[in-house]
């Protein structure tokens, strides 16, 4: 399963094997951050916001729209 960690797996394992030629660490660095950016929804826990709610985890972060708008 997927972690907050492991999804940067991709863009730094495309980063490393590109190399800064063509990612620049300035790309490669918010590649890592916006990967992460939908899993920072389990704050929402100590909001009290319950799992299954729309804003719990994995709800509207995890949505096309989210990837849109964070785009």
């Amino acid at each position: 399963m997927p972690t907050i960690i492991t999804h940067a797996a991709v863009p730094l394992c495309l980063g490393l094997g590109l190399g800064t030629r063509v990612i620049p660490p300035r790309l490669l660095l918010t590649g890592i951050a916006l990967s992460m950016l939908p899993d920072a929804d389990v704050l929402a826990f100590k909001f009290g916001i319950a799992y299954g709610n729309i804003f719990g985890h994995r709800g509207f972060t995890h949505s096309l729209l989210f990837a849109f708008v964070d785009s």
